[in-house]
Order: structure tokens, then sequence, then C-alpha cells
């Protein structure tokens, strides 16, 4: 079950009866364990509950402890991700626990795996290269046109950026094309402005 899975997970009480929902995950610092529940009841009073609360069955359990704050470091799930060159690779799609854990990436038109050893979280979360100097390989932008069936379509209206034109109307989509939008941010305009042929 991946972290990303738990919000929404309904809580019980140790006889089974229903008590609420989990609102938000924590995890430990090296994003590889739960570390603690935000839940909320009927009221939506919030309660925290300890990683134990998560059953081997798949179910939380309220049992007699909770905790007075959470524990641990928020999940991530959502958040930007940047290779540690400084490079936007996505936003954070999920999380599978374990040392042997990876963080899924999805950035426009692609997912990505990283392993949690090379991940760190805070505001953003930070993908460390594995040689220094060398960044994560994410898909090219040539790559995700072939996936999406882009390359040799026409564009149906001019793309530009600012004053500059980046592709005009009726050009055909080639590798260079979707490099260029790619890097200006703009593959999904004009993923949306081809005509189908």
């Amino acid at each position: 079950m991946e972290f990303s899975d738990l919000p929404g997970m309904p809580v019980l009480s140790a006889r089974g009866e229903p008590l609420g929902y989990v609102t938000q995950v924590f995890l430990s610092a090296d994003l590889t364990r739960l570390a603690s529940l935000v839940c909320a009841d009927g009221d939506e009073a919030e309660f925290v509950l300890p990683a134990r609360a998560l059953r081997g069955d798949g179910t939380v359990r309220a049992g007699g402890r909770r905790l007075d704050a959470p524990a641990g470091v928020p999940c991530p799930v959502g958040k930007p991700v940047f290779s540690d060159g400084g490079a936007f690779l996505g936003r954070v799609e999920g999380i599978s626990p374990g040392n042997a854990g990876v963080l899924t990436v999805a950035g426009r038109g692609f997912r990505q795996c990283y392993p949690l050893r090379a991940v760190s979280a805070g505001e953003a979360v930070i993908v460390r290269s594995r040689r220094r100097g060398k960044e994560p390989k994410a898909p090219s932008a040539a790559a995700a046109g072939y996936r999406l069936n882009l390359l040799g379509r026409k564009v149906a209206k001019p793309l530009k950026i600012g004053d500059t034109l980046l592709a005009d109307a009726g050009e055909t989509v080639t590798p260079r094309l979707l490099q260029r939008a790619r890097e200006h941010n703009r593959l999904l305009e004009l993923t949306a402005g081809l005509l189908t042929e």
C-alpha cells in the first residue's frame, strides 16, 4: 500500500466501529516509514494516531493512545520535485514504503521513479543525482511526443512566448519543436493547439 492511498481511509475503533477518516499522513525523515496519522471524526474534530494504528490487514484502528501532535514530516505527495542541479522534474504522485521504496514523479506526459535513498523532502523535494554533476535522467520531449502521438501533426494556431514565435500555424511538430516547447514550459499549450489530420 502506498502512503498516498491513506488519506480518506476510514478509521475504526478497537471494536470496529467507524470513528472518522485519515486526513493527513506524516512519514519518517527518510520517507521510508509511516510516523503518524492525522484523522478527523464525524464532527471534523482532528485527532492524531501513532503509526501502529495502521494494521497489517490495511485497516486503521484507533486504540487507547493518541498523540498530542503529529510526529514526522508531512507526506510530500503533490509537492514539486527538483534535481539537485535545480531542474524541475514534476510533482510527487506517490511513495511506496520501505528501504527499497520509490518516489513516483509525474511530469508532463511521463512518470519517473526515484529510490527514496536519493530523495530529500522539505518545502520541495530534491532528487540527488547518483554521480556528482549529473542530472537525474528524465524522458526527453521527443520521447513524450512519441508516446502522445504528437510528431508529424500540424499546429492549429500560432504559439508565442511574449513576442517570440515558438510555432507558427500549420507548422509540423518535430522533435526540435517539442524540445523548444518543453524548455519554455509550453508543451501542454502546444499539445492542446494541434489539429487532427
